[in-house]
């Protein structure tokens, strides 16, 4: 067995056992009422469907042997590196953030620099990304809020 992708083989084995641990303590969660679908549909969905992905992203990172990489690859490689180490610490501020700002504003503000850092950085996109992150933030907020009565916080 040859392992290809070597980031890719580890994301997925990261997140399988993530959704291993979640499956195990989605067990301890008060299901009050049983309901046809219950109050664990969603998240067993969810983790069923993440589970599936990391195992298709698992099956693919194993392949047969690849040419070695040039120069140039490593010069992508640190790129990649430091969006994905950017995009990390921006998710760990944004969870840090959304106790004390709020949903609306911090999510407005995190999609707004997650579409910068990793989209081009024109300001016909930046009023792109804005709308963007408007709606999502407000359409977000409308379905969990009005419609499944779920308050955000």
């Amino acid at each position: 067995m040859h392992i290809a992708e070597k980031s890719d083989f580890c994301s997925s084995l990261i997140l399988l056992a993530l959704m291993g641990f979640c499956w195990n303590e989605s067990g301890n969660i008060d299901q009050g009422i049983n309901f046809a679908l219950g109050p664990l549909f969603f998240p067993y969905l969810l983790m069923g469907l993440i589970t599936l992905c990391s195992l298709i992203l698992l099956v693919r990172s194993v392949g047969r042997g690849r040419a070695p990489a040039s120069g140039g690859a490593a010069i992508a490689d640190r790129k990649t590196f430091f969006y994905r180490a950017a995009l990390l610490c921006l998710s760990a501020a944004y969870i840090l953030a959304l106790p004390l700002g709020g949903y609306a504003p911090c999510t407005f503000v995190y999609l707004v620099a997650a579409m910068t850092l990793l989209g081009k950085r024109a300001v016909k996109s930046l009023l792109i990304y804005g709308v963007i992150a408007l709606c999502m933030t407000c359409g977000v907020q409308y379905v969990f809020a009005d419609l499944l009565h779920l308050f955000l916080p």
